[in-house]
């Protein structure tokens, strides 16, 4: 009885403990300073750690909860979606690449520079995964650009991108 107890407090705990996580990830992804790129990161990284299935039950939470809200949200989220899946599911596949260029569709709606130039690297990466070289350059070159003209120092892993760039053109 006693070890029945434990184990329906860890689960209740669990619960609310994620519960507790997706009010802050859609805290941190709805910033819209010069910090959303490493607040976003942050949030991909945290949710990354869970297991395939357990990311798409927050991912179907996280798109339940902006369902209703702004256009940035919605394309945080859809972002976030497709950053997390196109990696782990199969990555050959182009689903999640259609995913992401609707956030950048959105990102691009919204006139959000940091979120273009980091939806466009997403998206270039991508398209380079799925063997488009002539559309991951043209994505890719656009978020350098941007990023340049943004600050730098307003994207994470900017080195590891720039090498990534090089080795497509």
């Amino acid at each position: 009885m006693k070890y029945l107890l434990c184990l329906l407090l860890l689960i209740t705990n669990k619960c609310i403990s994620q519960n507790g996580d997706i009010d802050k990830w859609l805290k941190d992804l709805n910033r819209d300073d010069n910090q959303q790129v490493f607040a976003a990161a942050e949030t991909a990284d945290s949710i990354g750690r869970f297991d395939t299935v357990q990311i798409k039950k927050i991912v179907q939470q996280l798109e339940q909860a902006t369902a209703k809200s702004g256009l940035r949200l919605q394309a945080r989220v859809q972002g976030l979606k497709a950053r997390l899946l196109f990696y782990k599911l199969d990555a050959s596949d182009s689903l999640y690449a259609t995913v992401m260029r609707d956030a950048l569709e959105k990102a691009y709606r919204l006139n959000d520079i940091y979120m273009v130039a980091e939806f466009s690297r997403w998206y270039g990466e991508m398209l380079n995964t799925i063997d488009d070289p002539a559309g991951a350059a043209l994505y890719c070159m656009n978020s350098v650009k941007l990023q340049e003209e943004a600050g730098l120092q307003y994207f994470p892993s900017v080195k590891t991108f720039y090498l990534t760039t090089a080795e497509m053109l």
